[in-house]
């Protein structure tokens, strides 16, 4: 008996149901970024508009929340995310 078959099977399965597996989006996030930063604003429209409250905050000052989740200075992007568990630092592809 050809045990080939079967192997190619369960791969092809396992394959397809990669490129189909995909985390939810957290239903909250808080943005912190500079108050004259414009593409900051529309990268907050865009999770909007996938479902997630953006709350912005733009009265603080960005490098110390950068430097209180440990992100290298030479790192930092214009705004800083956090979704649940996590902090995204500039415009990441959803």
């Amino acid at each position: 008996m050809n045990c080939l078959g079967p192997t190619l099977l369960l791969s092809a399965t396992l394959l397809l149901g990669t490129g189909t597996a995909q985390a939810a989006l957290p239903v909250e996030a808080t943005m912190f970024k500079n108050p004259q930063c414009g593409c900051c604003d529309e990268y907050a429209r865009q999770l909007e508009d996938r479902g997630v409250t953006v709350k912005i905050v733009d009265n603080i000052e960005v490098g110390k929340i950068k430097q209180s989740i440990g992100l290298p200075y030479d790192l930092g992007s214009c705004h800083t995310l956090q979704m649940g568990d996590y902090a995204i630092e500039g415009h990441v592809p959803f």
